[in-house]
């Protein structure tokens, strides 16, 4: 079942074809190699990046080869996939770009700005000849709308919500409860990794894994005050 919905997963993906979830995917599985490493389960590790990265592979191949993918921009994405002498043409990259640097631009422009930011979603450009709101990465986002403070506000939720599904999969007194916190733990990497490239704040997955590692705190205290009650029975 687990190769199933593996296989499931890179097929969807490959039919929404991005590269920023690429990206992702890739930080993803090097922090499951380390991760299944440091706990000493190196072939089990190695075994599910290769398994991943064959069957994106082949996939692709197949897709491409057999004309799934008909799209001429998403043919063009697979075909410049590792090409990054041509990325600033890209048309798709060069208006994210743009958009981003626009941002920063205004939120660096004053001091309170900087600290503060400029209010939630009050960021706008002209871009080609339109008036748009700017933005696109996560952290691009949070610190136009919010500034420095929000930045370090947010950076602090998801490292706590990390290392709460970290110590979940590390301490947990089942198997099962340990396999889905590192399943969470895995999806906020992924999620942080996205939103370096593009954005996730308003996506309800997201705060869907912030809830889950909340909830496995919550679990995790419960599950110490029964170890300290057993102790003291004992």
């Amino acid at each position: 079942r687990e190769k199933f919905l593996g296989i499931l997963i890179v097929v969807a993906f490959l039919i929404n074809f991005m590269r920023s979830a690429l990206f992702a995917i890739a930080l993803t599985a090097m922090f499951m190699f380390v991760w299944y490493y440091l706990k000493g389960f190196v072939y089990k590790s190695l075994g599910r990046v290769v398994f991943v990265g064959l069957t994106l592979a082949g996939t692709a191949y197949v897709f491409v080869a057999f004309g799934v993918i008909s799209s001429e921009y998403s043919l063009y994405k697979f075909q410049t996939l590792f090409d990054f002498s041509n990325l600033g043409e890209d048309d798709s990259w060069a208006f994210r770009s743009m958009s981003m640097s626009a941002a920063i631009d205004q939120t660096t422009s004053s001091p309170w700005r900087i600290a503060f930011g400029n209010g939630w979603g009050q960021v706008y450009e002209f871009l080609r000849g339109e008036e748009r709101q700017v933005g696109g990465a996560d952290f691009v986002n949070v610190f136009a709308y919010n500034g420095v403070i929000g930045v370090a506000a947010y950076g602090f939720m998801l490292l706590q919500a990390l290392l709460s599904a970290g110590r979940r999969a590390s301490q947990a007194m089942y198997l099962e409860d340990r396999l889905l916190a590192e399943g969470v733990m895995f999806a906020i990497v992924g999620n942080i990794a996205l939103g370096m490239v593009s954005g996730m704040l308003l996506w309800p997955s997201f705060w869907l894994l912030i809830g889950l590692a909340i909830a496995m705190d919550v679990e995790s205290l419960k599950e110490q005050s029964l170890r300290r009650y057993v102790r003291r029975k004992v």
